[in-house]
Protein backbone atom coordinates (compact mmCIF):
# COMPACT_ATOMS: atom_id res chain seq x y z
CA UNK A 1 0.00 0.00 0.00
CA UNK A 2 1.26 3.79 -1.29
CA UNK A 3 2.42 5.28 2.59
CA UNK A 4 3.62 8.66 0.62
CA UNK A 5 5.05 10.53 -1.83
CA UNK A 6 8.32 12.08 -2.12
CA UNK A 7 9.29 15.05 -4.72
CA UNK A 8 12.79 15.38 -5.78
CA UNK A 9 12.67 19.74 -6.26
CA UNK A 10 16.51 20.92 -7.78
CA UNK A 11 17.61 23.53 -10.22
CA UNK A 12 18.44 22.93 -13.45
CA UNK A 13 21.61 21.51 -14.38
CA UNK A 14 22.22 20.19 -10.55
CA UNK A 15 22.31 16.28 -11.47
CA UNK A 16 18.69 15.62 -10.79
CA UNK A 17 18.75 13.15 -14.12
CA UNK A 18 21.19 11.09 -12.02
CA UNK A 19 19.39 11.46 -9.35
CA UNK A 20 15.85 10.97 -10.77
CA UNK A 21 17.48 7.55 -12.49
CA UNK A 22 18.84 6.11 -9.89
CA UNK A 23 15.81 6.59 -7.31
CA UNK A 24 13.51 5.33 -9.58
CA UNK A 25 15.62 2.08 -9.75
CA UNK A 26 14.67 1.27 -6.11
CA UNK A 27 11.47 -1.71 -7.02
CA UNK A 28 9.09 -0.17 -3.79
CA UNK A 29 9.11 3.35 -6.32
CA UNK A 30 6.61 4.59 -8.57
CA UNK A 31 7.71 7.78 -10.25
CA UNK A 32 5.69 9.99 -12.59
CA UNK A 33 6.11 9.49 -16.68
CA UNK A 34 8.26 12.32 -17.22
CA UNK A 35 11.44 13.37 -15.36
CA UNK A 36 9.80 16.88 -15.21
CA UNK A 37 7.14 15.62 -13.16
CA UNK A 38 3.77 17.08 -13.39
CA UNK A 39 2.08 17.94 -10.04
CA UNK A 40 -0.13 19.77 -8.39
CA UNK A 41 2.41 23.40 -9.14
CA UNK A 42 -0.49 25.40 -10.98
CA UNK A 43 -4.22 25.90 -10.16
CA UNK A 44 -5.54 24.26 -13.17
CA UNK A 45 -3.49 21.11 -12.82
CA UNK A 46 -5.00 21.08 -8.88
CA UNK A 47 -8.35 21.46 -10.19
CA UNK A 48 -8.01 18.25 -12.54
CA UNK A 49 -8.06 16.41 -8.84
CA UNK A 50 -6.35 13.43 -7.37
CA UNK A 51 -7.27 10.72 -10.29
CA UNK A 52 -5.31 12.96 -12.87
CA UNK A 53 -2.76 12.93 -10.40
CA UNK A 54 -2.05 9.40 -10.21
CA UNK A 55 -2.52 8.83 -13.64
CA UNK A 56 0.64 10.90 -14.35
CA UNK A 57 2.71 8.08 -12.42
CA UNK A 58 4.36 4.72 -14.67
CA UNK A 59 2.13 1.91 -14.51
CA UNK A 60 1.11 2.43 -10.52
CA UNK A 61 0.28 -0.60 -8.21
CA UNK A 62 -0.74 -0.01 -4.50
CA UNK A 63 0.01 -3.31 -3.07
CA UNK A 64 3.85 -2.88 -4.59
CA UNK A 65 4.95 0.79 -4.47
CA UNK A 66 5.23 2.25 -0.96
CA UNK A 67 6.36 5.62 -2.60
CA UNK A 68 4.97 7.61 -5.46
CA UNK A 69 7.99 9.53 -6.73
CA UNK A 70 7.92 12.73 -8.34
CA UNK A 71 10.69 15.02 -9.65
CA UNK A 72 10.00 18.60 -10.63
CA UNK A 73 12.06 21.50 -10.15
CA UNK A 74 8.61 23.63 -11.07
CA UNK A 75 7.67 23.46 -7.85
CA UNK A 76 10.53 25.76 -7.21
CA UNK A 77 9.14 28.19 -9.42
CA UNK A 78 6.43 29.00 -7.69
CA UNK A 79 5.91 32.14 -5.15
CA UNK A 80 4.29 30.74 -1.87
CA UNK A 81 3.30 26.90 -0.93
Amino acid sequence: MTKSIAFLIGAEKSGTTTAISQISQHPQICPTRSKHGSGFFADDRYNLGWNWYIDSFHPWDPETHTTLFEPCNLYSWRGAY
